[in-house]
């Protein structure tokens, strides 16, 4: 059985992304895992997840908080870097997911050993994936019937069961990507802030790759849109003409008369450079930071095992006399079969983290375990914290 990463990032809105976490814990079957990223909310996201974990003890959750806004594309990433699944699905935090909708967009991968992406229909989506004539409109999170949904989705899945249609693309309101399609082409390409076009880019990127794309007929996903637009008073349309112009001027398109236009124009190309093609993950090389005690044992253990950490240095402060701390990482290492391994750079500092954190240059990833006592924030753009 496939190992599904979920990746949902989030700025701000929690009753939007408690109800969408929500329905993916009701309607979801393991095994599989969730990576909040939380975008710079106002007010971090922890405490509410930790209650939210709690209720749900058997769903396996991590936590990702940057200080500052990194757009979509750069939310995604870092949720894509973490991230250990088979396929790896991006989802915004205003849907709200309905039974059957994960193995409705797997079912396609069985069928076409070439697929790379497959999206759901919605109501709220752009291009071929509108249902023009669905029934359900809820106004906010606490409008929203899921009785009512959950017979919607059933009765258009019984419809339109086993249908798919490949296409050049599909909306990032949710791709369900195949880890394969990572490996070949990296993340989302940030330049595109704070959204609109990335999934496009993506999308162009896979099937140059030589993959293919679907809209998977019989999974429903509902959709409020465009909720972080509107609660950080972006301009949706001046956003939109921003990136219209990124996308052009890096896959050189002078002019378009309609989206399918973006994709035919690049696609009968022979040569594509390959700085277009790949969006490196890590791409800022960040430093892997553990603060050392006995309860963070689990996690070193998990950033070891993690086989896109592996070329990253790893750095661990403690209080207690290192020598002591290297006898315990090395014996940690040995079970794991990994002591001789020549990819983990493990170096073990004596001070506080923030110390660590002042005197490096560079970016961190600084690690904790999820729960309530690490809740302290490290300030600057350059620490992202990961709860796991």
């Amino acid at each position: 059985m496939s190992f599904l990463s979920i990746v949902i990032p989030v700025k701000d809105n929690w009753e939007y992304t408690e109800l969408c976490l929500k329905s993916i814990f009701k309607y979801t079957d393991p095994p599989y895992e969730v990576i909040l990223v939380d975008n710079g909310s106002r007010n971090p996201l922890l405490e509410k997840l930790l209650k939210l974990k709690n209720r749900n003890p058997q769903v396996d959750l991590k936590y990702i908080r940057s200080e500052v806004n990194l757009g979509f594309a750069g939310g995604c990433n870092r949720g894509i870097e973490l991230s250990r699944g088979d396929f790896v699905v991006i989802l915004n935090n205003d849907t709200i997911v309905s039974p059957g909708w994960l193995s409705g967009l797997l079912r396609v991968f069985e069928k076409e050993p070439k697929m790379g992406i497959t999206g759901p229909r919605s109501n709220y989506v752009s291009g071929p994936q509108l249902i023009r004539d669905c029934p359900l409109y809820f106004k906010n999170p606490s409008d929203v019937d899921l009785e009512k949904l959950s017979l919607y989705s059933e009765s258009f899945k019984r419809e339109n069961e086993g249908q798919y249609v490949k296409q050049d693309f599909v909306i990032g309101l949710c791709m369900c990507i195949k880890k394969e399609v990572i490996e070949a082409i990296g993340g989302f390409d940030e330049r595109f802030y704070p959204g609109n076009f990335e999934d496009d880019d993506f999308c162009l990127r896979t099937k140059l790759a030589g993959f293919e794309i679907a809209m998977a007929c019989d999974t429903f996903i509902y959709h409020f849109g465009e909720k972080t637009f509107e609660g950080e008073r972006f301009d949706y349309k001046r956003t939109l003409l921003e990136n219209l112009m990124r996308f052009m001027e890096k896959w050189n398109i002078d002019q378009v008369n309609e989206k399918g236009d973006l994709y035919r124009k690049v696609l009968r190309r022979r040569l594509i450079p390959t700085e277009n093609l790949i969006y490196p993950l890590f791409k800022d090389h960040p430093y892997i930071l553990l603060e050392w005690n006995r309860d963070e044992e689990e996690v070193l253990s998990y950033l070891v095992k993690h086989f896109r950490l592996k070329s990253l240095p790893v750095i661990l402060t403690t209080k207690e006399d290192p020598e002591k701390v290297m006898m315990k990482t090395q014996e940690l290492l040995g079970n794991l079969n990994l002591l001789d391994d020549p990819n983990i750079n493990i170096t073990i500092l004596k001070g506080e983290t923030s110390q660590v954190l002042n005197e490096f240059k560079g970016k961190f990833y600084l690690f904790r375990k999820l729960k309530s006592e690490n809740s302290k924030a490290h300030e600057g753009s350059h620490v992202i914290q990961v709860f796991v």
